[in-house]
This record gives structure tokens, C-alpha cells and sequence, in this order.
């Protein structure tokens, strides 16, 4: 009988540590919240690519360099919520993943971005890829890439480029926190960057 009582005794202690584990995983694994500056950053891209997708369908579609270049400037030089001192940099694809022209013009017409991981997310899979890149000094850029749509078909990317000491600088971000941005979510969203 007493060892029967030490089986059950040992039995519940088991269940009772399984139990707290299972509780300190599942608390453990939770997505700690965005900063308010990478949740202001975040709404700010996703504004900047509700504004600027829409109005490259065409060009892009086109292939209709010189409007494309007036777009960019337009929508960049009078956009109030991006860091115009910053070293941002907007880049735009066809459906290729080649670039087609950027802003400012920085010489990467005809360079073919297909194979970094972000441009495929935007191109192959329809959402919005973030990734880091290296410059040869070795400084960080992060790169954001959306698809731009006619309807449901995918035509381009739009890729955003900004140096992380920018990041830190305006928004607080820090190199850690970048990649748990999700631009796919939030309120920030369009409903549709296509026409």
C-alpha cells in the first residue's frame, strides 16, 4: 500500500513538472511586442508602399523608365513621414527581380536581384520580404521588398534599402529587433497595393 501511495506521489510530481514546463515554454515563446519606434517604422513603410505601388503599375508595366523616376521623386520628395536625410533608397524590379530603376539613381539599372531571399518573398510568394544585406565595410543595410500588383497577378517589387544606423538613429531600432518586424500585419496596411 505505502508503495503504491510513493507510485502515486511521483506520478502527480510528474504531472505537475510537465505541467510548469509546458507553462514556461508556451510563456517563453511569445512574441514580445514591437517598440514604439519599429511600430512607427513600420506604419510608415507600409504607407510609403500603399502610396508608391499603385502609381507604378503602369510604368512598370511599360517598362517606362522615365516615369518611373518621376514617380519615385514625386511621392519621395513629399512624403512627410520617411527620413529624406536618411540613406534611404528605393529600388524598383520587374518580375524578374531585375532592377529597372531607383531612387536616387545610384547605378543598379539591369543588376538582377532574384536570388536574395526578400525579393523572392515579394515576387514568388506575393507578400512583403525584409531581410539584412552587408555592404563590403561590413555595415548593415536592411532591405524591405513588396510586390507590386495589376489584380492578382504580381508584375514588380518595390525595394526599400535603409542603413541601420539610421534605424537607430530615427526610430530606436535596434539590429536585433529589425528582423521581427512583420510588415504583412497591422493597421499601417492597405488593404491592396494593386490596381
Amino acid at each position: 500500500m505505502q508503495l503504491l501511495n510513493i507510485r502515486r506521489a511521483t506520478a502527480w510530481r510528474l504531472i505537475l513538472l510537465f505541467l510548469a514546463l509546458l507553462i514556461i515554454v508556451h510563456c517563453g515563446l511569445k512574441k514580445k511586442p514591437l517598440s514604439p519606434g519599429a511600430q512607427k517604422f513600420k506604419q510608415e513603410i507600409q504607407s510609403l508602399i500603399g502610396v508608391l505601388a499603385p502609381s507604378l503599375i503602369e510604368p512598370i508595366q511599360k517598362r517606362d523608365i522615365p516615369a518611373i523616376h518621376t514617380s519615385l521623386a514625386k511621392h519621395l520628395e513629399t512624403h512627410d513621414s520617411i527620413c529624406i536625410t536618411c540613406s534611404f533608397r528605393v529600388g524598383v524590379l520587374d518580375r524578374q527581380g531585375i532592377v529597372l530603376a531607383t531612387y536616387p539613381k545610384i547605378g543598379l539599372a539591369g543588376i538582377n536581384f532574384s536570388t536574395y531571399q526578400t525579393v523572392t518573398e515579394a515576387l514568388q510568394r506575393g507578400r512583403i520580404g525584409s531581410q539584412p544585406i552587408f555592404t563590403p565595410q561590413g555595415e548593415a543595410d536592411f532591405i524591405i521588398c513588396a510586390p507590386v500588383n495589376r489584380g492578382s497577378k504580381i508584375i514588380g517589387a518595390l525595394a526599400l534599402a535603409v542603413r541601420s544606423i539610421d534605424l537607430e538613429n530615427k526610430w530606436g531600432i535596434s539590429k536585433k529587433e529589425f528582423p521581427s518586424i512583420d510588415f504583412n500585419t497591422g493597421s499601417g496596411l492597405a488593404s491592396s497595393w494593386s490596381e
